[in-house]
């Protein structure tokens, strides 16, 4: 059984956050920075999955039909008309 040394690791780390990091805007960067990849990736899906979610509820929303105008106002602004 082949086992990778510590420095083996850290080295494939280290390309996993460059390769990762090149795509990243500088504001979502400057979030990551000194991050493992894994901490990288595990905060990217914490950014990011929160506004997919919360922006597929408004689209889900907004293609309701008319009938639904006050469940729609209820649920964005927490009051009915």
């Amino acid at each position: 059984m082949v086992t990778m040394m510590h420095a083996d690791w850290e080295g494939l780390d280290e390309l996993a956050r460059g390769s990762i990091e090149q795509y990243l805007i500088d504001e979502v960067l400057c979030n990551v920075m000194e991050d493992t990849s894994k901490q990288i990736h595990e905060k990217l899906e914490e950014m990011f999955t929160a506004k997919s979610l919360s922006n597929k509820a408004v689209i889900l929303l907004t293609s309701l039909s008319s009938s639904y105008k006050h469940f729609y106002t209820t649920f964005m602004f927490g009051k009915g008309t």
